[in-house]
Order: C-alpha cells, then sequence, then structure tokens
C-alpha cells in the first residue's frame, strides 16, 4: 500500500514539475509531404523555435490525427530534445465537453442569439450546467442548446488537434531550427490516364493525372509542398486509400504550372507537384502529371481458347503501346488506371473502357484490354481426338470468328494448353502461327468485314504415362 502511494505521488510530483517547465514559441515555417503509392506519406516539417535557457516544453500543434507515433522523430540545430511524445486530438462531442471546460471561461450564446451568458464552469450536472458569473452562480437548464464560445484559447484548442510534444535542453536562450518528420497514415494518391482515341488513323492523345486524396477528416495540409512517388515501397505495415470527395477549383489553378519532370529516387520515381497549396480534410485533388499528343497505338482484337472441348468464345478488344520515344512516349508511367474514349465522326468524346495499367518502364509495351466486341464472335470446336501409339494423343480443333462490323480486322488467338499435353507440336495450321511460351501458342487470322473466317489446327502431343 505504502510503495503505491510513493508511486502515485511521484508520479504527480512529476506532473507537477513538467507543466511547470516554461515553453517554448514554435511558428511553422514549411511542410513537406511525400506520398506513396502504398497509401500514406512521409512530413517533414521545419519551425522556428525561441528557446529560453535550460529545458522547456515546445508544441508542436494541427497534426493529422493518423499519425504513426513510432515514426516521430525530432530534430534541432541548436538545443537537444530529451524527448517527445505524441498526443492524439481529444474527440469531444455535445455530452462531454462541458466536462472538459470545466473551471474554464466560457459565452454561451441562447438558441435565438438574443441572450449572452458569460462565466466559468463550476460543475455539470445531468441537466444543469453551473456557473460562476459575476452576479454569482447561475444553474443554466438544458445547455446543449447553447453556442459554446471560448473566452480564450487556453488548453482545449491545443488538445483538439494532434499534438506532438518535446522536452528541449538548450544551454543558452535563443532561436533554433526544429524539424519534425512523421508518417501518417490519411493520404494517398493514385495515377489516372485518359486516352483520346481518333476516329481514324493510329495517333491517340494521353494524359496523366495524379488523384491526390486526403481521407482524413481532420487533417489540414495548409500552405504544403507536395511530392508523388511511384512504385511500391517496402513497410512494414499498410493501408488502402477510401476515395474522397472532389474538390476541382486548387486543381484548376495548379493545372495551369507545367508539372516537372520525374527524378529518379533509388529505383523509384518522384514527381514534384507545383506549390505550395493547401489540401483540405476530405479533399481529392487531380493533379496534371503527363501530356502527350501524339502517341502511338495499334489496335488489335484477341481471343483466348482452351484445349480440352468446344466452347464459344468472346472476342476482346486489344490496344498496344510501346513506351518508346519512337511512339510519342518514352518516360517512366506509374501504374494506376488508364480511360480510353474514342472520336466519333461527328468529333464528340464517347468513353468506350477502362483498364489497370501497371508500372511501365522505358521501353516497355503497354497492352490494354478495353472489354469485349459486339460485332466479333467466335466459337471453338473440337471436332476429332485420336489415341496414338506411344501415348501420342492428336486434337483437331476448329475455332470460327464472325465478322459482322463494317471493317476487315485481325484476330490474335492465343491457344492455352493443357498441363499434361507434353512435348507437344502443331503438325498441321490453316493460318500462320508462332509459339508464345511453354504452354501457349499464338495464331493470326484475318477477318474480311460481313464474313467469316475458319481457324483449322492439329495439336500432337504425349500424355504422361499411367
Amino acid at each position: 500500500m505504502g510503495r503505491n502511494l510513493l508511486r502515485i505521488a511521484v508520479v504527480f510530483l512529476w506532473g507537477i514539475l513538467l507543466w511547470a517547465q516554461p515553453t517554448g514559441t514554435a511558428r511553422r515555417l514549411q511542410r513537406q509531404v511525400t506520398v506513396y503509392h502504398n497509401g500514406f506519406a512521409s512530413v517533414v516539417e521545419r519551425y522556428q523555435v525561441q528557446l529560453p535557457q535550460g529545458q522547456s516544453i515546445v508544441f508542436l500543434t494541427d497534426l493529422p490525427s493518423s499519425v504513426v507515433p513510432s515514426s516521430i522523430h525530432v530534430q534541432l540545430s541548436d538545443g537537444e530534445a530529451r524527448w517527445y511524445r505524441f498526443r492524439p486530438a481529444l474527440h469531444l462531442d455535445g455530452k462531454n465537453i462541458f466536462e472538459f471546460l470545466r473551471g474554464q471561461a466560457v459565452r454561451l450564446i441562447s438558441p435565438d442569439g438574443q441572450q449572452v451568458v458569460e462565466g466559468t464552469v463550476v460543475e455539470v450536472l445531468p441537466s444543469h450546467v453551473l456557473l460562476r458569473t459575476p452576479a454569482g452562480l447561475l444553474a443554466l437548464p438544458d445547455p446543449l442548446r447553447y453556442q459554446v464560445l471560448l473566452e480564450k484559447e487556453g488548453s482545449l484548442l491545443t488538445q483538439l488537434s494532434s499534438a506532438v510534444q518535446v522536452l528541449v535542453q538548450s544551454q543558452r536562450g535563443r532561436e533554433s531550427e526544429l524539424t519534425l518528420s512523421y508518417f501518417t497514415e490519411d493520404i494517398g494518391w493514385q495515377m489516372r490516364y485518359i486516352a483520346h482515341l481518333p476516329a481514324e488513323g493510329s495517333r491517340m492523345s494521353l494524359h496523366g493525372f495524379a488523384a491526390l486524396e486526403n481521407r482524413s477528416s481532420d487533417a489540414l495540409y495548409d500552405s504544403s509542398m507536395f511530392s508523388l512517388v511511384a512504385g511500391t515501397v517496402a513497410r512494414h505495415e499498410q493501408d488502402a486509400v477510401p476515395p474522397a470527395r472532389a474538390i476541382m477549383e486548387q486543381a484548376e489553378a495548379i493545372a495551369a504550372s507545367p508539372p516537372e519532370p520525374p527524378t529518379e529516387l533509388m529505383g523509384f520515381y518522384r514527381y514534384d507537384l507545383p506549390g505550395p497549396f493547401t489540401l483540405h480534410p476530405r479533399e481529392h485533388l487531380h493533379l496534371p502529371l503527363i501530356t502527350r499528343n501524339e502517341v502511338r497505338f495499334w489496335r488489335l482484337h484477341q481471343v483466348r481458347a482452351h484445349a480440352g472441348g468446344s466452347s464459344t468464345l468472346p472476342v476482346f478488344q486489344i490496344l498496344r503501346i510501346a513506351n518508346t520515344e519512337e511512339a510519342g512516349l518514352g518516360i517512366p508511367l506509374p501504374r494506376g488506371v488508364i480511360q480510353f474514349h474514342a472520336r466519333t465522326s461527328e468529333g464528340l468524346s464517347t468513353f468506350v473502357g477502362e483498364s489497370a495499367l501497371p508500372e511501365t518502364a522505358i521501353g516497355d509495351t503497354i497492352t490494354v484490354n478495353i472489354g469485349v466486341s459486339v460485332d466479333l464472335k467466335a466459337r471453338q470446336i473440337l471436332h476429332e481426338r485420336r489415341e496414338l501409339a506411344g501415348n501420342l494423343v492428336e486434337e483437331s480443333y476448329r475455332i470460327i470468328v464472325l465478322n459482322g462490323g463494317r471493317e476487315a480486322t485481325d484476330i490474335e488467338v492465343f491457344f492455352h494448353l493443357r498441363w499434361e499435353q507434353q512435348n507437344w507440336r502443331i503438325t498441321s495450321s490453316s493460318h500462320p502461327y508462332r509459339r508464345h511460351d511453354a504452354m501457349r501458342v499464338v495464331f493470326r487470322v484475318p477477318v474480311n468485314a460481313r464474313s467469316e473466317s475458319i481457324l483449322q489446327f492439329t495439336v500432337q502431343s504425349q500424355s504422361p504415362q499411367r
């Protein structure tokens, strides 16, 4: 019992000594926010602090509520940070706000705005608040109906935001620069591409936008510098980024500034956005990063067939884009979603599909599937299967491709063999083909408008020993 009392006394005295420490004043100079594809950000804030001689407490306030406490680091140009701790924001509601305001001067405005009551909160009762006023004690009924104004900021406003509290040792009282760094999980970005396809020809325009998302309900990234890092940076844990509401006014102002080219960052790429600008809670900005107006593309149709039976097959519309300077690109492309709009003969731009776009290096080829064609249909028929000597199996297929459209096209037929079809080879084919990999062969089948083409081939393979 005595030992517990001693511990309580020590903690109590330590609290008195802590709050008796003088405080240093801090003024934020800059906030740099580096946002990663993983859905988090690394934030570095620079402060100018005025330190008294000896020990003092510095409060760094207005931090996001989703700060990762273990990531916090504090450095001073002059002085030493003895320790620092993160204090999350208080979440007050109407039921407990008067409990928190106990002992503080407040000003209450009646619901009709005609009456103002000033005083200090003395006691909170189930249906009343007891105020000490110049005229005496006042029991105010139904206090939640009143608007609350604080007489002075006091500690409430400080604690309504997340903060880092730093105990600083300074040999001489002077001005110093403090750097605070931390991770936060309330912000992320993703890439959105929009490609405009012409009514004729093979040159399209490609626009890439960075969708910067602040999912927090309380984090205001005010007048901050932003950078975006493309690529998945290794982390111990990460969170997905939910969508947020779109606000476009600021994006239009930022779009007036040309985007900076990306800079290499240890195998990743960093994009510095024009700024500084402000990212409000639950705000979603679209910021232009890439604009190319003469990007060459190849359009083809693809059928994915599998060995083993007869079936109806969809015909996919495929676009291929070479990420080279010759094709109009030649830049690293962050992963994202690419959206395609086709221009009609009337000059209208119409959405025709979208697809995920992986991170694409310079020199790589982008292959995207924008959907299933309506005019093109395919049907696979296994019309003969024979078992030969020596575990050999011979299968003959027909793939009938119908083109109901008004233009001729080429069909790329990917034929997937079964895992047990060993040592396979194509013994006959009506159309040219190439071996794609160990289990796939690709045929090229031209089809005229309003007609059909029939691909016929025979595959011979060896089945496993039984």
